[in-house]
């Protein structure tokens, strides 16, 4: 009996050891197949790395974007540029009253305020200086971004298959709450084997300039009508405020009697400066 009871004994001993070493055979086993797994994906990391920078030195930069995510969409293109250079320039303006390198101007809070209205006597109503205002800015932010949009043109041949470009018609227009950019040209590329001819790329940005305008426009109108002999001549800006909730008129009169204008869009905060030269009265 005793002899039985450890033989069953030693049976029991032996399967709970064969059970252990098929347990260790199996974590070896799977800790070889996780590590030719890890092994199988660095290898193909670096297969998708050995392509990238294949491309890289096979290809031009442009071509790798066609490649990888199919040519870009031209209008698209050329409304984003002319948007982000009329948005750049036109704020560039406001500081000095719509007109960027004044040729004549009151150094203001390190502004160089552009005299709108001006004379260099006492006494006496001053000249409006810029009676055209809006056309003289809308011809500036013109100037000033076209060549950029050209170059966006351009850049549209590198880009395009089969890529042709008629001439550019290109204005700009300053309207209420908007600077709108009228861009005509015609282009044609080839695209999935089809001709694709666009002529209009017409867009538009937010802007306050419109009443940047409208309110300098009212405040010289104001400044001139008085008779200068027997009245200040001073726009009424309370009345302007009270009119115009979205802006704020402020003016500063200076050791001379000269005045700096200051035009603010409340919820922007973007500024519209200009000086006047009216009716001074020296002590």
């Amino acid at each position: 009996m005793l002899d039985e009871k450890k033989k069953l004994k030693i049976k029991k001993m032996e399967k709970i050891k064969e059970k252990r070493e098929h347990r260790e055979k199996s974590k070896t086993i799977s800790k070889r197949s996780n590590s030719r797994s890890q092994i199988t994906i660095f290898i193909i990391l670096a297969m998708i790395i050995v392509v990238i920078i294949a491309l890289i030195f096979s290809l031009s930069k442009t071509d790798i974007v066609q490649k990888l995510f199919g040519p870009k969409d031209p209008v698209f293109e050329i409304k984003t540029c002319a948007e982000n250079s009329a948005k750049l320039f036109s704020e560039k303006l406001m500081p000095t009253g719509g007109v960027l390198n004044p040729p004549n101007y009151l150094l203001f809070n390190n502004i160089n305020a552009v005299w709108m209205c001006y004379t260099p006597f006492e006494n006496q109503i001053c000249i409006n200086k810029h009676p055209a205002l809006a056309s003289e800015i809308e011809k500036e932010i013109l100037d000033n971004i076209q060549p950029t949009i050209e170059k966006c043109f351009d850049a549209l041949e590198n880009e395009l298959e089969n890529y042709q470009a008629g001439e550019l018609a290109f204005s700009i227009e300053i309207v209420p709450t908007k600077i709108r950019i009228k861009i005509n040209q015609q282009i044609s590329y080839t695209s999935n084997e089809q001709v694709v001819n666009i002529e209009n790329f017409d867009t538009s940005i937010n802007s306050p300039m419109y009443t940047f305008v409208s309110l300098t426009n009212e405040v010289l109108n104001q400044e001139v009508s008085c008779n200068c002999l027997q009245e200040t001549c001073n726009a009424d800006i309370l009345k302007m405020d009270r009119e115009n909730q979205d802006f704020q008129v402020k003016r500063f009169v200076t050791g001379n009697n000269e005045k700096v204008y200051t035009i603010t869009e409340k919820d922007s905060g973007k500024e519209f400066n200009f000086a006047v030269r009216n009716c001074v009265r020296m002590p």
